[in-house]
């Protein structure tokens, strides 16, 4: 995935999971464990990302308008031109978040949770059975 490639570069990993038509992006923390130690920063396993189809009302929405709740709130919106996903997400770096609370697992179910919200939102359930209906014609 392109939007994620300069993050890759530098040794990230990056999971993605198709979940219906919103991929997840799960994407792992790579701070420098000594300089995290140093200035004594803590946080989750890493960030949590959803890829909103364009068909759906929150593309393209500032993130900080978006109805979703999620760990932290929103905290990244981004246009994945290649495959024609606003990616939306949050992190796990706030106050009290480590591995512990904050693992891999409940990275996903949060994004999991994301895209119930998003599957809720009305209008983007209509456009989702003209889809369907549009894909047997």
């Amino acid at each position: 995935m392109k939007l994620f490639d300069h993050i890759k570069e530098k040794g990230a990993e990056v999971i993605r999971i198709d979940e219906r038509q919103f991929p997840i992006f799960l994407v792992r923390n790579t701070m420098d464990r000594f300089i995290m130690m140093s200035y004594m920063i803590e946080h989750g396993w890493g960030n949590g990302y959803v890829g909103v189809p364009s068909w759906h009302p929150f593309y393209k929405m500032d993130y900080d308008n978006i109805p979703v709740s999620c760990h932290g709130g929103l905290t990244y919106a981004n246009l994945d031109e290649e495959e024609d996903l606003w990616v939306i997400g949050f992190d796990t770096a706030h106050s009290g978040d480590n591995e512990y609370n904050w693992p891999k697992d409940m990275v996903k179910l949060e994004c999991e949770n994301i895209i119930e919200q998003c599957m809720n939102v009305k209008e983007a359930q209509r456009i989702r059975k003209l889809n369907k209906i549009n894909k047997l014609l």
